[in-house]
């Protein structure tokens, strides 16, 4: 396993210059939201945040430290220490991104406490009492949402993507790569996270 030294390969601001584009910057500046920009030795990452909502966070993780061995970081959310999380492959990236218009909170279609459960339902699950009876009503609260007409994914927190953002983020992040000489970008999807927990 490489030893972790130095700093990290690409510096926030490069991160930012090379994935923001004009439907951020727009909403950022028609909410007041803030930039904030940071990075550990193996991450670097930026969040846009209006008030205690993070309506954007684009991260990247430098996947050579997976695997037996590795150590958390500051901006580190899992664990990536098992013999399976060692990419091989190449060099490579693992994105993370949450990317929601916060224009258009959940609050304008479902009441606080149906929102509450769209945006984390598993914090809702009544782990510290789980009886047959809590539990069916968790599900009977997820299904009533479920069969709304246009509900969104659960852990969303707004009810609307930003049209076009993603694309460019991800045209932006791959150029940046190939530039500082990386084979793979590479994402685990939050539901797999949630079926392994």
């Amino acid at each position: 396993m490489p030893e972790r030294r130095g700093c990290f390969c690409i510096a926030p601001e490069e991160l930012k210059n090379a994935i923001w584009c004009p439907a951020l910057e727009n909403i950022a500046l028609f909410t007041g939201s803030s930039v904030i920009l940071e990075s550990d030795e193996v991450s670097v990452q930026i969040k846009v945040v209006k008030g205690d909502l993070i309506w954007f966070r684009y991260k990247l993780r430098d996947r050579r430290f997976d695997g037996p061995g590795w150590k958390t970081t500051p901006l580190t959310d899992w664990t990536y220490g098992g013999a399976d999380d060692e990419f091989k492959s190449g060099r490579a990236m693992e994105e993370s991104v949450y990317c929601l218009d916060p224009r258009f909170p959940l609050t304008d279609r479902f009441a606080e406490k149906q929102a509450q459960f769209i945006r984390n339902p598993f914090d809702e699950l009544p782990y510290s009492d789980p009886t047959k009876e809590n539990l069916d009503n968790w599900l009977k609260r997820w299904k009533e949402l479920m069969a709304s007409a246009e509900v969104p994914f659960p852990g969303y927190f707004c009810l609307k993507n930003i049209p076009g953002a993603r694309k460019n983020i991800h045209a932006g992040a791959t150029e940046l790569l190939r530039r500082k000489g990386y084979d793979y970008l590479t994402a685990v999807p939050t539901w797999w996270h949630t079926a392994d927990i």
